[in-house]
């Protein structure tokens, strides 16, 4: 093409003049079609600039000759400015910046299979539209957050040799990871930051309970693949300098930098205890019902002969009646404060009087309504609070139910003394109570803490639970595990859950929602794994000769009061 600047010279091959004369020629195609007047392209030369190295460069400007380190930055100004599309502005200028401090990195690796994917958005291309040769792209957003994921989620030691043990679809639909592995699909860049802010459990769970992340598939095989990082709650991880210069660089090519992101409104904030106007057991009693079952019962259920979750619990219910020996006037006292099911079952089958403990009033009015259905009012008497709650012991048996929480119900040291008090003579106590394996265990913040149950949350190992209960006055007749009996009790809350997934979001709120699916999918995997175990208790108070009441050898009675 002639160069109309200087007549009877061509126009140098050069990118800057075929950017030009791009842009002239489709404004004079658009010219030509509205029938208005076209215009010939011109170019002045104003000079060029070249890099020669790190930091090196030479220039000519208007004929003023520059070389060094500022003919350098002008080189790199100007092909700044030529960079199409701002957020590839940014990003190349966030990476030259990075680049002074640290050492270089010479290939951009999210752009080896397909350098020109960066530019596609320029040309009118969306990101999930296929490109060429009709296939999905697999190289996006996701080919660069699998080595930093890596990082954040298994630290420097576990990182080297290994590979992300998921499948990621990235918010751009790039996809990486086995085919067969459980999906993770980030929807959006703040899921990154809060892993980045918390790298390990409490950010991986406040980006999914946020939104910012979800799981596609089974949510058990999901967290099973990541479950080392749900073990370590926010202890830190631990990461090298290299590690974390290439994640500060492989974020900041993500568009991922920013201030850490706030919590999750579900989040109890760090050294405010929790309270029950706005904990977990604070949405409407419809939501429960929903999650576990009709019945809502509320304990491990027993599955050896069950076909589903409330036989299980009707066979769980009819075990602890036996074990109570609980008879027709019998005073029954249920601290496990959930929905009622063992306090209505015990009325109604057995003739008992019951006093049943609510955590709060709306809570309260919904057992109240419960027993009024069931015809059981004068025989269920429901109160709010906790053990100073019930004042006119004593009691022929006192039942407590482990249910969805991992409290230990027999924390305080004021509990089981006060346990011994409401117990009459021969009274029998029977508890079920998650507990953990012995050995040390540093207090930290988890998900549990965090999100379920800040206070108390902590368990405990069995011996030590048994010897509170026997410095207590108590005496341990029989102790059961059930540990797998509760793991599958809690797949089948959480399958309830996912069930009527729309309708409890609206019931409380997504987010609440996704703290209790992902609860139920951490505890499950904890109790199959033996990290931690339900056990149930059984013990007595010894009348002053010192008799236990019915003793029970091996389900037969050889002694009665």
């Amino acid at each position: 093409m002639p160069d109309l600047t200087k007549p009877g010279s061509p126009c140098a091959p050069n990118a800057q003049h075929a950017v030009r004369q791009a842009k002239r020629l489709a404004d004079n195609l658009v010219a030509d079609l509205h029938g208005k007047p076209m215009s010939s392209y011109k170019h002045a030369y104003a000079g060029s600039v070249a890099g020669l190295g790190l930091h090196q460069g030479v220039a000519q400007i208007y004929g003023v000759r520059l070389k060094g380190p500022f003919a350098w930055l002008l080189h790199r100004t100007y092909h700044l400015s030529r960079m199409p599309t701002l957020n590839r502005k940014i990003r190349v200028a966030a990476d030259w910046t990075l680049a002074l401090p640290f050492r270089r990195e010479t290939v951009s690796l999210g752009a080896l299979q397909r350098p020109r994917q960066e530019f596609e958005p320029a040309a009118g291309r969306r990101p999930d539209q296929p490109a060429e040769g009709g296939s999905r792209m697999q190289d996006g957003a996701a080919s660069r957050l699998a080595p930093l994921l890596v990082r954040i989620l298994l630290g420097t030691e576990d990182a080297r040799g290994s590979e992300l043990p998921i499948r990621v679809r990235a918010w751009d639909g790039s996809v990486i990871g086995p085919a067969t592995a459980p999906t993770f699909v980030i929807r959006h860049r703040r899921a990154l930051r809060r892993l980045l802010w918390k790298p390990g459990e409490i950010g991986l769970v406040r980006a999914y309970i946020a939104g910012d992340l979800d799981i596609e598939g089974d949510v058990f095989a999901a967290l099973g693949a990541v479950q080392r990082v749900m073990r370590i709650g926010d202890q830190p991880i631990r990461l090298s300098s290299d590690d974390k210069r290439e994640i500060v660089r492989s974020a900041v090519m993500l568009g991922a930098v920013g201030p850490e992101p706030k919590a999750p409104p579900e989040e109890f904030p760090v050294g405010r205890r929790g309270q029950v106007a706005d904990g977990p057991l604070a949405v409407d009693p419809v939501f429960f019902e929903r999650m576990l079952g009709p019945t809502m019962a509320y304990g491990c259920a027993l599955w050896d002969d069950a076909v589903d979750l409330d036989h299980a619990q009707g066979l769980a219910h009819a075990a602890m009646a036996a074990r109570l020996g609980l008879a027709p006037g019998a005073r029954l006292f249920d601290l496990s404060r959930g929905w009622g099911s063992f306090s209505l079952y015990a009325a109604a089958e057995h003739g008992v009087r019951v006093v049943t403990l609510a955590q709060s009033q709306r809570q309260a009015e919904h057992l109240r309504q419960r027993a009024s259905q069931a015809g059981l009012a004068d025989r269920v008497d429901v109160r709010v609070g906790d053990l100073h709650a019930v004042g006119d012991g004593q009691y022929d048996a006192i039942a407590g139910l482990a249910g969805t929480e991992q409290a230990d119900l027999l924390n305080s040291g004021s509990i089981v003394p006060r346990l011994y008090e409401l117990l009459a003579p021969g009274g029998r106590l029977l508890v079920q109570q998650m507990v953990r394996r012995p050995g040390p265990h540093p207090v930290r913040r988890t998900f549990t803490t965090s999100y379920m149950f800040p206070e108390n949350a902590e368990l405990r190992p069995l011996g030590e639970i048994v010897t509170a209960l026997e410095e207590g006055g108590l005496e341990i007749r029989g102790i059961s595990a059930l540990r797998e009996h509760h793991a599958r009790t809690f797949r089948a809350w959480a399958a309830n859950l996912q069930r009527h997934w729309a309708e409890c979001g609206a019931l409380a709120t997504p987010g609440r929602a996704r703290v209790w699916l992902l609860y139920l999918a951490a505890s499950a995997l904890a109790c199959e794994s033996g990290r931690i175990g339900v056990h149930e208790i059984y013990a007595v108070r010894r009348d002053r000769e010192g008799r236990a009441g019915e003793t029970m050898v091996e389900h037969r009675a050889v002694y009665r009061r």
